[in-house]
């Protein structure tokens, strides 16, 4: 539980930074931590918001059209319906800029995205790519992804 708070705590920081100040965004993070299933609304703008592809004070409804209009959610992703690992895979893929493996490049598929975070550690424990996503698991997910795209590059020893 305390790993979780930290987490939390993390996410907070990020999408309470001075531009992004708005009380119910603790609020909203609050809410998803205990979603047993996230719907793609509010997986497009938890994603979006963290990795900074929105503006600040984005609802959850303009982030959804954001990610539908640049096609970084599953065809078949309706606000309300409930957002696969695939489909956050793609939509983390997407916003942070990942880049994929050859069959993410030629297909921009969910399920290649699914594997190319699983493959990356992004993704840990039993999953599969039609599996629904809790809140919990998007805000491990995220942190995770986070953490990944601000690492330095890590280059050999210098002569």
């Amino acid at each position: 539980m305390k790993r979780y708070l930290l987490l939390l705590c993390t996410l907070a920081a990020a999408l309470l930074s001075a531009p992004r100040a708005h009380a119910e965004t603790a609020g909203e993070l609050e809410r998803l931590l205990g979603a047993p299933i996230v719907s793609c609304q509010d997986a497009a703008w938890l994603v979006l918001s963290s990795v900074e592809a929105v503006p600040g004070g984005t609802t959850p409804g303009d982030a959804y059209q954001f990610a539908l209009n640049r096609n970084w959610l599953p065809r078949k992703a309706r606000a309300d319906s409930a957002v696969t690992l695939g489909g956050v895979s793609l939509l983390i893929m997407q916003a942070a800029g990942i880049k994929g493996g050859l069959m993410f490049t030629l297909s921009h598929g969910s399920r290649y995205a699914y594997r190319d975070l699983v493959y990356r550690g992004l993704i840990q424990g039993r999953a599969y790519a039609t599996q629904k996503v809790s809140g919990e698991r998007l805000l491990q997910i995220l942190g995770r992804v986070l953490e990944y795209t601000e690492a330095p590059v890590r280059r050999g020893p210098s002569v």
